[in-house]
C-alpha cells in the first residue's frame, strides 16, 4: 500500500516550509478557525503576539488569538471539522429513500447535503456560510419542536391504548364476577329450596310428607333426592300406598336399619339417611 507523505506546513507570514532542511526542528501551529486553517511558525507567532493579544491572518484577515491555534495538522483539523458538521447537518437533513418519488430526487437531496457540509467547513465566515448556519439553526429548532410534538402524541396514544386495555380487563373481570355470582346464587337457591323440603319432611314425618306431595300432585323432578347405588337421584313418583311401602322398605335397607314398625323408628332412620346424603 502506497502511503504518500503528509503535505508540508508553510507559515502564512514568513512562508517557511516544514520541508526546509533549516526548519526541521521548527514548530508550527494551525488555525482552528474553519475557512482559515492557515499555519504559522512559532517565531512568527511570538512576534505577532508580542504586539497584541490577537492579530489578523495575513491571508484571510480572520482575527486569531492563542485559543484559536493548535498543534494539529490541517488534515486532522479538516477531518474533525467535517465530521462535526456532517453530524449536525444529518441530524436535520434526515430524509430516507422512501420519502422520494424517484432515485434522482433522492440523489439530488444527498448532493445538497454534501454541498452544505463543504460550505460550512470551508466557507464558515463567508456570507454563504453564515446564511447556511442560520438556516441550519432554524431547521434544528423546528425539528426539535416537531420531535417533541411527536413524542407527546406518541405518549398520548400509548396512554389511550393502555387505558383501553385496562378497561377491557375490568370488563372481563366484571363478566367473570357476574357469572360466578349467578352460579353461586343458583347453587344457594337450590340448596335453600331443598333445605325447606327437608325441614318440612322432618317436621311432619317422611311418610306423611310423601303422602302430602302425592295428594298435591307434585310431579317435578330434582326437588326430592334419594340415594341409590352411590348416586343421588330424583325421588320416584309414588302413586299408591303399596309403592310407598315398598320404597320405604328399600330406603331403610339403604340406611342399614332394621325395618321397624313404629313411626319414631322410621323418623330416626330417615334422619340417618339424610345425614348420609346431604352435606
Amino acid at each position: 500500500m502506497d502511503v504518500s507523505p503528509p503535505p508540508p506546513r508553510v507559515c502564512a507570514k514568513c512562508e517557511t516550509s516544514s520541508n526546509d532542511p533549516h526548519a526541521q526542528n521548527l514548530l508550527f501551529k494551525t488555525s482552528k478557525v474553519p475557512s482559515c486553517y492557515h499555519v504559522f511558525c512559532l517565531p512568527c507567532l511570538k512576534t505577532l503576539f508580542s504586539k497584541s493579544s490577537s492579530f489578523p491572518c495575513p491571508i484571510c484577515s480572520i482575527s486569531l488569538n492563542p485559543s484559536k491555534l493548535t498543534s494539529s495538522s490541517v488534515s486532522t483539523l479538516y477531518c474533525s471539522t467535517d465530521a462535526n458538521w456532517r453530524s449536525k447537518v444529518l441530524s436535520v437533513y434526515n430524509k430516507t429513500r422512501d420519502e422520494f418519488d424517484d432515485l434522482k430526487g433522492y440523489n439530488d437531496y444527498l448532493e445538497e447535503i454534501e454541498d452544505i457540509i463543504y460550505t460550512l467547513v470551508n466557507e464558515y465566515y463567508t456570507p454563504t456560510g453564515l446564511s447556511l448556519r442560520k438556516k441550519l439553526s432554524s431547521l434544528s429548532q423546528t425539528l426539535d419542536s416537531s420531535v417533541i410534538e411527536r413524542q407527546i402524541s406518541k405518549e398520548e396514544e400509548e396512554r389511550v391504548k393502555k387505558e383501553e386495555v385496562e378497561e377491557e380487563k375490568i370488563k372481563e373481570w366484571r363478566k367473570r364476577n357476574v357469572r360466578e355470582q349467578e352460579k353461586n346464587l343458583v347453587s344457594l337457591g337450590e340448596r335453600s329450596e331443598i333445605s325447606l323440603y327437608l325441614q318440612e319432611a322432618k317436621r311432619i314425618g317422611f311418610e306423611k310428607y310423601v303422602e302430602k306431595e302425592m295428594e298435591e300432585g307434585e310431579k317435578e323432578e330434582g326437588i326430592h333426592v334419594w340415594y341409590q347405588g352411590g348416586k343421588i337421584g330424583p325421588l320416584p313418583t309414588l302413586r299408591s300406598r303399596s309403592e310407598l311401602k315398598n320404597w320405604e322398605i328399600k330406603r331403610q335397607r339403604i340406611c342399614g336399619q332394621v325395618v321397624k314398625k313404629s313411626k319414631r323408628d322410621r323418623e330416626i332412620c330417615f334422619d340417618e339417611f339424610m345425614k348420609g346424603v346431604w352435606i
